[in-house]
């Protein structure tokens, strides 16, 4: 059984698709209204240990033009996509309790920062990790 929600979040982290995106899928299943989100997080952009970029020149402009193509498709299906700059498990809640959200619909990474990020949003939301 699929729980119905009033709102979601759908949280576009590294797939930028609309086509046979699962999380978009689940959520628009599962909720009223879909709001989806990119946000910029200024992470991505830092230095390693190693002092190599996160993210150099050619990757940013690849992230995002992805993120113009996404929101010029969907536009052309009617939504629009919400773009927020800070870190996301700030952002999103910040969003969440502005719009009253019920739920935030996001893709599973297998990266350590990313998994800790995770985690950081479900403790944030109460929920168990």
């Amino acid at each position: 059984m699929i729980m119905k929600f009033k709102r979601a979040i759908v949280w576009f982290r590294n797939d930028l698709r609309v086509h046979d995106n699962e999380n978009l899928v689940r959520a628009i299943q599962s909720a009223d209204e879909i709001l989806p989100v990119y946000c910029f997080d200024p992470r991505m952009f830092e230095k390693t240990k190693l002092d190599f970029e996160k993210t150099g020149v050619f990757r940013a402009k690849f992230i995002r033009d992805s993120v113009s193509a996404l929101r010029h498709k969907l536009r052309h299906l009617g939504a629009d996509l919400i773009v927020v700059q800070g870190k996301p498990e700030e952002e999103l809640i910040r969003l969440a309790e502005n719009h009253r959200v019920d739920a935030i619909f996001f893709s599973q990474e297998v990266t350590k920062e990313e998994r800790v990020l995770k985690n950081q949003l479900r403790v944030l939301r109460g929920q168990k990790a």
